[in-house]
């Protein structure tokens, strides 16, 4: 599928500063919440998976807990964050960018510390020329948070694999991990086959083991059945996305669980439905039309580029707008002509139309992919990324319908359109 898959871990972005509220130049209000989350990281923190996010408005480092326990993932506060933040400072440039783990078992964060973070083009002219815009930047520095639960003794040197693999400090096991892969060493794979399914071994340690089998040797069932047989989710899910292009049946996967059902069906994605008989006219019309007809994947490909390639890819060409058309290769014929001449039947939510009315008065209608503080960005037809300052938005609303327009039926003979569907299935 095309495009990125995002959501919402948690609906409250409260913080907890100690610095003082100062002026915000680029969005006045926004206090006390994520504004300028970046550089999220999980790291195990002695007793809970958490995801750190450094908060540079607000002087902080932020940490919530990861709930692996429901899909999609959430996350919660920390409890002992419950009205803190795991790190934060009362001084202003105090910046941090960046965080991540150590050889050691300690955190290292990166603060570019700053007077002004705002990108200048996002400030008042009158307010910028009275500002040292680069105050700060020979000063930037790093930080080292230790805490007996998180860091050791342990030398900051990589340890022998065998052991790193083992190590509760991802560093170590990273490194560990890129030394074989470097060497592409088969003969680790044994040891690394009982790593992954020694059950005193933690959840971190035998997924990443897993995977590392994996990259050296490619497919391993009977690694992968052992870490089935884990009661852990974490070590069950690795275990099938590691699977790949194994064909796992459900009656396989229910002999290994025999105290099981069988199955992670997948949940369907929200969709809005529209029931339109003139576009379910036109489906069965062309359905009728295209039965006695044999397709030509060469001249499918023309087709394509007329009519599909402006925001479907198929193999190497066309844009990322809507979905890639390899995805719905294998789907019933009736299906792909409702695809085409029916585009509202059913719509996923991440698909529906985002229109932006502007200032100006002139109208965009695209997919949205990204937001921020100070724009809206939407992906257009052609796979253009066109990114609107708020400032310039008069209204913003989604649109129940694709942006894939109705009536192709005008440009498309059924000659030409089982041509497109035999290119699509040749896929």
């Amino acid at each position: 599928m095309a495009g990125s898959l995002r959501g919402i871990l948690n609906t409250d972005g409260k913080v907890f500063p100690i610095s003082a509220p100062v002026r915000r130049f680029n969005w006045a209000s926004a206090t006390q919440t994520l504004t300028a989350a970046c550089s999220p990281v999980p790291w195990f923190d002695g007793q809970h998976y958490t995801m750190l996010v450094c908060e540079p408005a607000h002087n902080l480092v932020h940490r919530e807990v990861l709930d692996y326990t429901r899909f999609p993932l959430t996350t919660r506060r920390h409890p002992e964050d419950e009205t803190a933040e795991f790190i934060a400072s009362t001084d202003h440039w105090f910046r941090p960018s960046l965080v991540r783990e150590g050889p050691d078992g300690a955190l290292y964060l990166a603060d570019m510390y700053r007077l002004v973070l705002e990108h200048p083009e996002w400030i008042p002219d009158g307010i910028a020329r009275g500002l040292n815009l680069r105050a700060g930047e020979d000063r930037g520095r790093l930080y080292r948070i230790a805490t007996p639960a998180s860091a050791s003794k342990l030398s900051t040197l990589p340890l022998p694999p065998a052991s790193a693999m083992r190590s509760p400090h991802r560093w170590q096991r990273d490194t560990a991990q890129r030394l074989l892969l470097e060497k592409a060493d088969p003969t680790a794979a044994s040891w690394l086959r009982e790593l992954a399914a020694d059950s005193s071994a933690s959840t971190a340690v035998r997924i990443q083991a897993a995977w590392t089998v994996h990259l050296l040797t490619g497919q391993d069932q009977p690694a992968l059945v052992a870490l089935l047989r884990s009661a852990h989710p974490q070590v069950r899910g690795a275990a099938l996305t590691t699977a790949g292009d194994f064909d796992i049946h459900a009656d396989e996967l229910a002999s290994w669980f025999p105290e099981k059902a069988a199955p992670v069906a997948a949940p369907a994605l929200p969709a809005i439905t529209h029931t339109s008989p003139d576009r379910a006219a036109v489906v069965e019309k062309y359905l009728a039309a295209i039965a006695p007809l044999e397709g030509d994947a060469r001249r499918g490909d023309l087709v394509y580029q007329k009519a599909c390639m402006a925001c479907h890819r198929l193999g190497s060409a066309g844009a990322e707008v809507g979905p890639d058309l390899a995805t719905v290769a294998a789907k019933p014929v009736a299906q792909i002509l409702e695809a085409i001449f029916d585009p509202n039947r059913a719509v996923e939510q991440r698909n529906v139309t985002t229109q932006i009315t502007r200032t100006d008065g002139s109208i965009l209608a695209g997919i949205l992919s990204a937001e921020t503080p100070s724009a809206i960005t939407l992906r257009l037809p052609g796979g253009v990324d066109f990114p609107v300052p708020r400032a310039d938005i008069r209204s913003l609303k989604t649109l129940p319908t694709s942006l894939m327009p109705e009536g192709l039926e005008s440009i498309l003979t059924p000659q030409e359109t089982a041509d497109l569907i035999r290119r699509i299935q040749s896929s």
